[in-house]
């Protein structure tokens, strides 16, 4: 027989404190919904805001809940963070054979205006979070958006430095999307070939150049090879603002070892707390 005065004893409460509340925030591009949670930190006053740009096959949560993480700690430091599907990716409308590099600027762009115009949030303090094809996109939109303070960019992608040009015409788009459809598991559209083929932000990173960046790469990353960073660091050596670059040594592309993802998250954290 069950003990009824262990059943009505009340429970003890969690003693935890709360430090955010998360918003669903939904915006528009070209007609097709974009659904995001906003993390908004539970303190008076204007806050600094940044917003993640996932990569290829990503979404706002990101594998092991990164993104998650990050968002938190990120409040638990007063920083509001914005975690967006891009259209085509997540919970958001559209198809992965859509999209493009300019597509997701426009998104981030977008996402960055709504921002802005959050009545909490202090435009002048946003920060980006940028991974993979994600990283080309959080740098390419904030070349255009004009108002980043600080970048933070995890195994990001630059773009395509020669090196093919041996190769018979059209043989390097299908090994692209051969590429593409392994690595996300959908075909992609000729568009977005076509972007990664001529990819190069060096003018981009060169427009940059007083705007603080953080670099984070995997050593063991074959999605996003270490030439990819050696170009970010070669367009960095004449930055005005300060960079900081981190190797992983243990590192994949996903940052499957568990005490150097616990780094991704701490120096990207600190990075942006101490830079907006």
């Amino acid at each position: 027989m069950l003990n009824s005065e262990k059943q009505d004893k009340p429970h003890k409460e969690r003693d935890v404190t709360k430090f955010e509340e998360r918003h669903s925030v939904i915006l528009e591009n070209q007609g097709q919904k974009m659904f995001g949670v906003l993390h908004r930190p539970l303190i008076q006053g204007k806050v600094p805001a940044v917003l993640i740009c996932h990569g290829l096959d990503g979404t706002k949560v990101s594998r092991y809940r990164l993104y998650v993480m990050v968002a938190e700690q990120l409040a638990q430091k007063g920083i509001a963070t914005l975690r967006l599907d891009s259209r085509g990716s997540g919970d958001s409308e559209g198809h992965f054979s859509e999209i493009s590099i300019a597509g997701r600027v426009e998104d981030a762009l977008i996402a960055m205006q709504f921002l802005e115009k959050d009545s909490q949030i202090d435009a002048s303090r946003l920060g980006m979070i940028g991974r993979s094809l994600g990283g080309a996109v959080a740098v390419k939109a904030s070349r255009i958006n004009g108002r980043a303070k600080s970048i933070a960019l995890l195994s990001p992608l630059f773009g395509n430095r020669g090196g093919y040009t041996h190769l018979a015409p059209g043989l390097l788009e299908k090994l692209v999307a051969t590429r593409i459809l392994d690595l996300a598991g959908a075909a992609p559209g000729n568009s977005l070939v076509k972007e990664l083929l001529s990819l190069d932000l060096e003018p981009e990173l060169e427009a940059l150049r007083a705007v603080p960046l953080l670099h984070i790469q995997g050593l063991k990353d074959q999605t996003i090879g270490l030439d990819q960073a050696e170009h970010y660091e070669r367009c960095r050596s004449q930055a005005t603002a300060l960079s900081k670059f981190v190797s992983l040594e243990k590192s994949t592309h996903e940052y499957i070892d568990f005490a150097e993802r616990m780094q991704v998250i701490s120096e990207t954290v600190n990075w942006l707390e101490t830079t907006l």
